[in-house]
């Protein structure tokens, strides 16, 4: 029951911040646990899902902290004492984890032995998922 309550609150989350570049009610409870890490992508579609969802996120929060986010809800003063300041180290950090989220997708399905997701993933990174894309062989692995 706290799972389907926490993926509720995702979805309303995609829906309320996301929705010009996801349709939230098209992520599903399995694409949300590979989110999580507590499942592997099971096809190509849901990889894609999962990259789309990731890159939603990826750019609402990285418009966020450049305050171009429709709806700033951060507050003035909080922006100028907090967010300014670390505005740098914050977008690395958002796009640091969502790389980290698409590399471990990747790698999970890659040596479970399913290709289709696996591939799909490292197509996405290579593409440029979020953060300019796949630098090295590292990089998916770390």
């Amino acid at each position: 029951a706290i799972k389907r309550s926490s993926f509720g609150g995702v979805r309303r989350f995609l829906s309320a911040h996301c929705a010009p570049k996801l349709d939230a009610s098209a992520i599903t409870d399995e694409d949300l646990s590979v989110l999580w890490g507590v499942q592997q992508a099971s096809s190509a579609e849901q990889a894609q899902r999962v990259s789309r969802a990731l890159d939603a996120v990826e750019a609402f929060f990285l418009d966020l902290v450049a305050g171009k986010a429709s709806e700033d809800t951060l507050g003035a003063e909080f922006r100028a004492d907090f967010v300014a300041p670390r505005a740098a180290a914050l977008r690395e950090s958002v796009s640091s984890s969502c790389s980290k989220l698409r590399s471990m997708a990747a790698v999970q399905s890659l040596a479970s032995g399913d290709l289709s997701s696996g591939v799909e993933m490292i197509k996405q990174l290579l593409k440029g998922g979020g953060d300019g894309g796949l630098k090295s062989l590292g990089a998916l692995i770390n």
